[in-house]
């Protein structure tokens, strides 16, 4: 036996940081009150590096470890390749405060950064903050149940660089369209295409006003936010024209607007049961407001349009199943398409009797519309709890692994499919038959449908864990200070409809192709004090 091929690389990466930040506060008092002022001024520099060095050779020999070498395969099919990359930053930022009598409160910044991802290498970022601490005035004093009230406003302009750096290619082509003609001889030639992205940096505007209250005794505490926080110049990857390539360029404006909402109760019940529970919530609307003068761009696997959210999904509605001849005879772009019973069913929007791209509508985004999470716990005596769970709704995810099947048709079917699958007239009217998802009117990236876009709301507990604590415990004739025995349970349940492992994948654009199945961990623990 021999193995087919050996593979082998080599990386290195590195991260170096440089900081410096001046901080001073002055404080002063006249016949009015304290004033506080403050002050802040700093840099930063940030340098990432990344290399990687690959090689791969076929029919390396099996048996021992010191045969596993590149040099050991066949000569012709040795292949190299390396690649890296580096990345380098610098911010200058200042800060200004002033509190007047801890009431009246002003903040100002600014920054100016640098990153080596753009051609327009500097970006300049001020804002400004301001709140007011009614809880401290006077008329407030009556108001029992308020025990902290502070209202808050902002605006600022930061910049973001968490994108891809600028990037390009060179292509070259032949054939007839880089040939010429000379006399009655054809001469081939080479066309040189250069595509290079020029970027500057994508600026987020941002207003925010919110507040914080405490009630009751501090038992109490919620706090709330409304943003709305509008993306200029957005880094957008687009398709290129007669290529499958994607070249990224500062394309959208993009909007974000929504609440956040936090509230937590911390109680006792008689002198050993003391508990608390908190929830966040979050509210979000995303819509992309312009891509400079174009109502669409579609980088490839998602699309960006104009009044929709972004990254959407776009395609075709499946309506329904074909589930007989007749019915197909009956309709105009299934005889065209050479239809067949347990093939899916589109909805022609345009109602002119056949498919084609202007049948094509949003079908969903990955940006869930809302996210929450719910924490609870208590302590009683010696026994302690903690309970926390989180969830979104709103969003939708690719199933690609179910649309695979139309280029490689040896992948499985999942439980769903393959139960539920339709297997003749009246069977069902929601999934197609095992032999429509091995043809390319059903499954194929060229023609993405609804049946493949699926929801991926979810609800997961989060973490459990129960605990237990000895105090004063004697071994013998030794004391322990301290123990304490605890079990639990890290993502012991996910509740979630859609056909896949998890709906939470790490495809930005909410691809599921891959995705490895969620994992539960259940730990048992035992802390000693000496």
């Amino acid at each position: 036996a021999q193995l087919q091929k050996a593979a082998s690389s080599l990386s290195k990466s590195t991260t170096t940081y440089n900081n410096y930040i001046w901080d001073n506060t002055l404080n002063y008092n006249d016949a009015f009150g304290k004033h506080n002022f403050g002050a802040m001024a700093g840099y930063s520099m940030r340098q990432e590096s990344y290399r990687i060095l690959t090689g791969s050779a076929d029919n390396v020999p099996d048996g021992k470890e010191e045969y596993y070498y590149i040099g050991q395969g066949d000569e012709k099919s040795r292949k190299a390749g390396d690649n890296g990359s580096t990345y380098r930053g610098i911010s200058y930022f200042a800060r200004l405060n002033y509190n007047y009598a801890n009431k009246y409160y002003l903040m100002f910044t600014f920054r100016a950064d640098g990153s080596s991802k753009y051609q327009e290498h500097w970006g300049y970022f001020p804002s400004v903050g301001a709140s007011w601490v009614v809880s401290e005035e006077p008329f407030m004093k009556s108001v029992k149940a308020i025990d902290y009230l502070k209202l808050r406003a902002s605006w600022g302009k930061l910049g973001n660089d968490h994108v891809a750096a600028s990037d390009g290619f060179a292509s070259i082509a032949t054939g007839n369209g880089a040939s010429g003609v000379y006399g009655n001889t054809t001469i081939a030639g080479y066309q040189n295409t250069s595509y290079f992205s020029w970027l500057k940096w994508e600026l987020v505007d941002e207003i925010n006003i919110g507040f914080n209250l405490g009630l009751f005794n501090s038992r109490l505490s919620l706090d709330a936010d409304y943003f709305h926080r509008m993306t200029r110049d957005a880094v957008i990857s687009t398709s290129l024209p007669f290529d499958n390539k994607t070249l990224a360029g500062n394309y959208g404006k993009i909007l974000n607007q929504g609440f956040d909402v936090s509230a937590t109760w911390v109680d006792r019940v008689g002198k050993d049961f003391k508990y608390h529970v908190g929830t966040n919530l979050s509210f979000l609307r995303n819509e992309v407001k312009s891509l400079s003068g174009a109502t669409m761009v579609n980088n490839g696997k998602v699309y960006n349009i104009v009044g929709k959210e972004m990254n959407s999904f776009y395609g075709y509605k499946v309506i329904g199943i074909y589930q007989n001849e007749a019915q197909i005879k009956a309709d105009p772009i299934a005889v065209a398409n050479g239809c067949q019973p347990g093939d899916f069913i589109y909805e022609d929007l345009n109602h002119n009797g056949k498919l084609d791209g202007e049948d094509r509508q949003t079908l969903g985004s990955y940006l869930p519309n809302f996210t929450y999470n719910v924490n609870l716990g208590f302590e009683y005596r010696n026994f302690d709890f903690e309970l926390s769970t989180y969830g979104q709704a709103g969003a939708q995810i690719y199933n690609r692994k179910r649309a695979l099947r139309y280029a490689q048709s040896t992948y499985n079917f999942d439980l769903d499919q393959f139960e539920n699958r339709w297997t003749g007239e009246g069977s069902t009217n929601s999934n197609p038959s095992a032999k429509a998802l091995t043809r390319g009117w059903n499954v194929s990236d060229q023609r993405v449908n609804s049946y493949f876009v699926e929801s991926a709301d979810f609800f997961r507990i989060q973490n459990v864990t129960l605990g237990y604590s000895f105090k004063k415990l004697r071994l013998g004739s030794y004391t322990l200070p301290s123990m304490r025995l605890s079990l639990t349970a890290n993502r012991p349940l996910t509740l979630f409809s859609a056909h896949t492992f998890t709906p939470e994948i790490s495809d930005a654009d909410g691809w599921d192709t891959n995705v490895y199945p969620l994992t539960a961990t259940y730990t048992f623990g035992i802390q000693i004090n000496f």
